[in-house]
């Protein structure tokens, strides 16, 4: 329930259709040398313009990682990209495709360095408003993930949608938004077979959310779940 859904795409290489210009030069050879010459000179000018353009290079090593990803090496994807990124410091989505790998290796903070380089909050979609909610909750900036779960939904994706809740909530909790959190925690439920980790969480936020709420039988009810498995989880001692 940690992945990330931004959708990766080959970028365009620029200069693709030099090699055709080579085919033709070796084909107008047979018809009038001079010409044929010629073509294939321009064919070497312009294959030598394109190699050494460093927008063209940073693309070329972001399709080799996205390949490498798309086959599971993760690692020589990152190495791909950073490569990327060093070819072209303004390529927006090598910063975006580093910042979600990183985010699924649950390395928080190193993917919230490489999407703000990238500039992702200035970028209207969802999967990335995800990442970010989800990064900022995992480094307690809880008003920043509040800002960028709220306006978002996985409609239609149900494990998504839940994560985006979950989240939302425990971050509404955190600020002491105890209203907001119950409201967004009651349209979601774990049991135990989900998560252990998950449901011990949901049990806790929900249970507080209620307690400062003045539900308190429906508090006592999720305390003791938490307590059933961890007497000792958070400050669950100050409630029970």
């Amino acid at each position: 329930m940690g992945k990330n859904t931004y959708k990766l795409e080959y970028q365009k290489i620029k200069g693709e259709w030099v090699t055709y210009l080579l085919f033709l030069g070796i084909g107008a050879i047979f018809i009038n040398k001079f010409i044929g010459i010629g073509i294939l000179f321009l064919n070497v000018i312009f294959t030598v313009v394109y190699k050494n353009n460093k927008d063209n290079n940073s693309s070329v090593y972001f399709n080799m990682a996205l390949n490498f990803a798309k086959e599971g090496n993760v690692k020589e994807a990152k190495e791909y990209l950073n490569q990327s990124i060093k070819y072209n410091n303004l390529n927006r989505e090598a910063y975006f495709f580093m910042g979600c790998i990183l985010f699924d290796e649950e390395k928080y903070k190193e993917a919230l360095e490489y999407l703000k380089r990238g500039h992702a909050d200035e970028v209207n979609d969802p999967s990335l408003h995800y990442v970010l909610g989800k990064c900022y909750y995992n480094v307690d900036v809880f008003h920043k993930a509040i800002k960028y779960l709220e306006n978002i939904s996985y409609e239609g994706n149900c494990l998504f949608e839940k994560e985006r809740m979950f989240t939302l909530g425990k971050s509404y909790a955190e600020l002491e938004r105890y209203e907001d959190a119950y409201n967004t925690l009651e349209k979601i439920n774990f049991s135990l077979d989900d998560n252990k980790e998950d449901y011990l969480e949901y049990c806790y936020y929900f249970g507080i959310s209620c307690f400062h709420t003045e539900r308190l039988e429906e508090s006592k009810t999720y305390f003791n779940c938490v307590k059933e498995i961890d007497n000792d989880y958070k400050y669950l001692s100050l409630y029970i």
